[in-house]
């Protein structure tokens, strides 16, 4: 199933809302893969601002960085997004790649 929705744990689909409220937009920031399939899906999520979207994608996009980090350290993660899926979002809403987020580094 695709869409937007709320993911009540990573084995379970996600369930499709029309609009998301507050605490899904918050818990999309800190994690958008809890409430979003894909990051098409942050695109044409209605009831979010263009600016909380890209806030939302520039998330992912960190997250993604950090998966690809950790997979050339060898571990192993389950991300299914790509970083081209985050950039091709953020350049649907014309935005570019974040720059606020430190980048994810080896230790």
């Amino acid at each position: 199933m695709t869409g937007y929705g709320i993911q009540k744990n990573r084995m379970e689909e996600k369930m499709i809302v029309r609009n998301l409220d507050a605490e899904q937009v918050k818990a999309a920031l800190l994690d958008p893969s809890v409430v979003f399939e894909r990051p098409a899906d942050v695109v044409s999520a209605p009831g979010i601002s263009g600016a909380e979207k890209i806030k939302i994608l520039h998330r992912w996009e960190y997250d993604v960085r950090e998966e690809e980090v950790a997979q050339e350290e060898n571990m192993s993660g389950d991300l299914p997004v790509t970083l081209s899926d985050v950039l091709e979002a953020l350049k649907e809403l014309g935005s570019g790649p974040a720059h606020g987020y430190p980048s994810p580094s080896k230790q």
